[in-house]
């Protein structure tokens, strides 16, 4: 038992390092805050098909209450400077407003796994399998999301489509809240 406490313990600092270690070079997702055409530092791949590349991700953190022999989760929704780019003279409005939309869906995903990791039950023997396969299928279906989205509005290019994924994960964002 003191085993796992400790291992957890040290997972949170290793995390907790790792976002500050780079949090000049990383973004938390905030409905306050919108992305900048200044945020996208990364050097652009001429070979991808989009004008422009969103780079964020999911963390999570855990920490177990002693007391009362319950598991609570941090989930944090990020974006990376250094690997998020444009391509020279592609940097309008309406892309970086595609480029949002990707990293409001990745907030979408983040709020998914923090209720369905909040509503459940683990124990210190099926923590790790469990909170490993509920991360793991919905990293699976992010990527698949964000996949989707890229092929129908084919990276912002189909106007109607674009408008329909901005209604679309706004209204997802308001029903996570």
């Amino acid at each position: 038992m003191k085993r796992l406490h400790y291992f957890i313990i040290l997972f949170i600092l290793c995390l907790l390092s790792f976002i500050n270690a780079d949090d000049k070079d990383k973004i938390q997702w905030s409905a306050d805050y919108r992305l900048k055409w200044q945020d996208f530092q990364g050097k652009p791949d001429y070979n991808y098909e989009g004008d422009a590349l969103t780079s964020s991700g999911i963390l999570y953190e855990s920490s177990y209450d002693n007391e009362n022999k319950k598991f609570h989760f941090n989930v944090i929704c990020y974006f990376e400077k250094k690997k998020s780019w444009v391509k020279k003279d592609k940097n309008t409005d309406y892309l970086l407003n595609h480029e949002q939309v990707h990293f409001d869906i990745t907030e979408v995903f983040a709020r998914r796994l923090k209720k369905e990791l909040g509503e459940r039950t683990f124990t210190t023997a099926n923590v790790k399998r469990e909170v490993s396969a509920i991360y793991n299928r919905i990293m699976k279906e992010w990527t698949a999301e964000e996949n989707l989205y890229d092929k129908e509005t084919k990276h912002s290019k189909i106007k109607e489509k674009q408008k329909e994924w901005n209604l679309k994960v706004a209204n997802q964002l308001e029903e996570t809240e």
